[in-house]
């Protein structure tokens, strides 16, 4: 197996694979100008002519999954805000139905109260003479 390598303005590193002096394939090192990460793209030649790259980036798969449990979590805690949120909102709609409920009681004890006033206690109505 022989492996070369070439540098390209000192950011980019070709490494060439070969068995057996057929290419097997290639890879480049690319690092990145602002994270400094180094990124890994492996170039897998096919028989068919044509070739299949494979990226891996060094440290960003950690990263990556710091991030998503980041994530998990702040989405984890929106959704129990927003049941809390909710359950509040049915409390409120509870204690204003009830609220509702006892002003209509007390409205039909009233007028009750005026019917029996103006009906008298026999049920039938009275006349007051002045």
């Amino acid at each position: 197996m022989k492996i070369s390598y070439s540098f390209d303005e000192g950011v980019f590193v070709t490494i060439d694979l070969a068995f057996n002096r057929r290419a097997l394939g290639y890879s480049k090192i690319i690092i990145q100008k602002k994270t400094k990460t180094p990124i890994f793209i492996f170039y897998i030649l096919r028989s068919s002519g044509g070739r299949r790259a494979i990226a891996y980036t060094w440290g960003e798969e950690e990263e990556e999954e710091e991030e998503e449990e980041k994530e998990e979590k702040e989405e984890e805690e929106e959704e129990e805000e927003e049941e809390e949120e909710e359950e509040e909102e049915e409390e409120e709609e509870e204690e204003e139905e009830e609220e509702e409920e006892e002003e209509e009681e007390e409205e039909e004890e009233e007028e009750e109260k005026e019917e029996e006033e103006q009906l008298g206690r026999n049920g039938e109505p009275t006349f007051h003479l002045c």
